[in-house]
């Protein structure tokens, strides 16, 4: 699927294309927070499932790619509210974005799992 047709299949499965701009994209951002959050509890589901960090990345796992598909359909959603046209979309790559570049990465701190077995919530 190509990105004018992944924008045309937003824009007709969204069930709130009538409501102000403003409220679409709170909806949509909220909708991905979500989506984003099953992403993970998914990934935590597999790690648990297959003994810990080891697991198995090299095999797809349905969930998450339905997971992540979700999560794209809401970025879509987002940056259709937000006047970006596919072609945009299409032409900005990651490095070009301003906001991008100028996010402090290194300011992240990003723990490792603990081993497997220590928290099971």
């Amino acid at each position: 699927m190509n990105i004018e047709n992944y924008d045309h299949f937003v824009r007709t499965t969204t069930q709130f294309a009538r409501k102000p701009r403003e409220e679409m994209r709170s909806i949509a951002l909220y909708g991905l927070v979500g989506e984003i959050g099953s992403v993970v509890a998914a990934i935590k589901k597999k790690i648990l499932a297959e003994g810990g960090e080891e697991a198995r990345w090299d095999q797809p796992n349905d969930e998450i790619k339905e997971e992540l598909g979700d999560s794209l359909w809401y970025c879509y959603s987002i940056s259709q509210s937000s006047s970006v046209t596919s072609r945009d979309r299409q032409r900005t790559r990651p490095r070009d974005c301003a906001r991008c570049i100028a996010f402090p990465f290194a300011q992240l701190r990003i723990k490792r799992l603990p081993p497997s077995g220590a928290h099971q919530g």
